[in-house]
């Protein structure tokens, strides 16, 4: 019974969303100020409790994805919007690797440069939200193995658990866990921000211009 009323929240829910993401304000790439609303309005039916590291099951997971795609909006700033909505309410969600990855059979979850940022195929899970307990920060990404990958201006190298320790709106701070390679020298990655939607500015100490890239919004596989 619960479950068929949760279906018809969220398909209702859909719908609205759906109907909003014709407007030409979402006609294409919204970023995370315009789309925080509507994310936060998924977020409001979830019912998520406070104080505790809630796992958000399938149905949830894909209700944040198909309203990402539906507001062109990157993974990163889905994770901006929810964070902004978690963090003044005493909570925090954990997404399970294996439950974002069936999402991406249906749902583009980005594109290789979003994928050198935040290796999908080897997510063990990822948590946002206010700290619960001693050690957790504001975004954690827990990885199978450690990883690395090339981002241009160097090789990123992850530890098996990387994250940001403090996020405000658009950007990403205070990082741990990534360090970045090129030739003799390595160095931390120091921040990325968010300065037009879908478009980021990775910072690394020591090197004076940021990497600027276009984080790919996720999208529904097969459409245009």
């Amino acid at each position: 019974m619960i479950y068929f009323k949760k279906m018809r929240i969220y398909s209702v829910l859909f719908s609205i969303l759906l109907a909003g993401a014709v407007s030409p304000v979402f006609a294409d790439r919204s970023g995370a100020d315009l789309a925080a609303p509507r994310v936060q309005a998924v977020l409001e039916l979830m019912n998520i409790p406070q104080g505790v590291a809630y796992e958000l099951d399938e149905m949830q997971t894909k209700a944040l994805i198909e309203t990402s795609a539906s507001l062109s909006i990157n993974v990163f700033e889905l994770v901006d919007c929810a964070y902004r909505y978690l963090v003044t309410r005493n909570m925090r969600i954990t997404f399970n690797g294996n439950t974002l990855r069936k999402a991406g059979e249906q749902y583009e979850l980005g594109s290789p440069r979003v994928y050198a940022l935040l290796p999908m195929n080897k997510i063990s899970k990822m948590e946002l939200g206010s700290i619960m307990t001693a050690g957790q920060t504001a975004f954690d990404v827990y990885l199978t193995e450690t990883h690395q990958d090339y981002i241009e201006i160097g090789t990123a190298i992850y530890a098996q658990r990387f994250g940001f320790a403090k996020l405000r709106p658009l950007n990403f701070e205070e990082p741990y866990g990534i360090t970045v390679k090129k030739f003799l020298f390595t160095s931390a990655l120091s921040r990325i921000e968010f300065y037009e939607p879908a478009k980021a500015a990775i910072y690394v100490t020591g090197l004076t211009r940021p990497k600027r890239w276009v984080l790919e919004v996720i999208r529904k596989r097969n459409s245009e």
